[in-house]
C-alpha cells in the first residue's frame, strides 16, 4: 500500500500545481479568481483558516492508516 504513494504523489503533482479550473460557487469573488489550481486553492484556504488544513493533514493521516490495517487483515486472511 504504501509503496505506490511516491509514485501517486509524482504523477498528481503537476496536476493539482498547474492544471487551471473553474472556482465553485462565491468562492471565486472570495479569492478573486475565475480559474485556480488545486495548489493555489490549499495556498488561500491556509491563509483564511489554518485549522482546516490540519485537518485535511490529519484526514490523511487517519486515511493512511486504515489502509496498512485493511492491507494486512487481508494478508493476513488470504489462504496463499
Amino acid at each position: 500500500v504504501a509503496y505506490m504513494a511516491i509514485p501517486a504523489t509524482v504523477f498528481l503533482l503537476p496536476i493539482a500545481y498547474f492544471y487551471q479550473k473553474q472556482v465553485p460557487g462565491h468562492w471565486a469573488e472570495l479569492f478573486g479568481q475565475e480559474t485556480m489550481s488545486d495548489w493555489q486553492i490549499l495556498k488561500h484556504v491556509w491563509e483564511l483558516n489554518k485549522g482546516t488544513m490540519a485537518w485535511l493533514f490529519l484526514s490523511g493521516v487517519f486515511s493512511f492508516i486504515y489502509n496498512i490495517i485493511q492491507f494486512s487483515i487481508v494478508h493476513t486472511l488470504s489462504p496463499s
